[in-house]
């Protein structure tokens, strides 16, 4: 293929979706062209954690990255993280209280996401409305708040453990 021929729309959306989260956001944050179809493409992720604690703090960590929400008075602080580096990439104040499970349904409720490990703790409101199309392998960790078991098992999952 030639450097001056781009690929079709639908070798593009092919490539971005079996990049890994951080090649996407790279090229998210590099080639403002392919903004649009990278917003519609679903992902395909190694592990994504979430965790909720004492409700005012969520941890997402997607594969390197770790977005951290904490939860103050009439706002919500973001800090996203490279957990490789240790490095803090970014730190602003998003002025709604639900940003975590927006941001979380954002990347996740795309049709066709498929998700290698999911492992939940605490509160996981986002996952009732969520389109995920697999996770192949999933891990409950119970805390003081409890997941519904009952959505959970509506997921196509090839493996679930809950842990006490």
């Amino acid at each position: 293929m030639s450097a001056n021929k781009p690929l079709t729309y639908l070798s593009s959306r092919t490539v971005l979706q079996y990049l890994s989260f951080d090649k996407r956001k790279k090229f998210y944050l590099t080639c403002p062209a392919i903004r649009k179809t990278e917003e519609n493409v679903s992902y395909r992720l190694e592990s994504v954690r979430t965790r909720s604690t004492y409700k005012n703090l969520t941890v997402v960590a997607i594969d390197n990255f770790e977005f951290r929400f904490r939860k103050l008075i009439e706002s919500t602080q973001l800090v996203v993280q490279n957990s490789k580096k240790l490095e803090v990439l970014v730190a602003q104040t998003v002025f709604e209280q639900e940003a975590d499970d927006k941001f979380l349904l954002y990347y996740f409720n795309r049709e066709g996401t498929v998700i290698k490990n999911l492992e939940l703790e605490g509160q996981c409101r986002w996952i009732l409305q969520c389109k995920l199309k697999t996770i192949k392998n999933l891990v409950i960790r119970k805390s003081q708040e409890t997941v519904d078991m009952g959505v959970l098992l509506n997921l196509n999952c090839y493996s679930i453990w809950s842990i006490h």
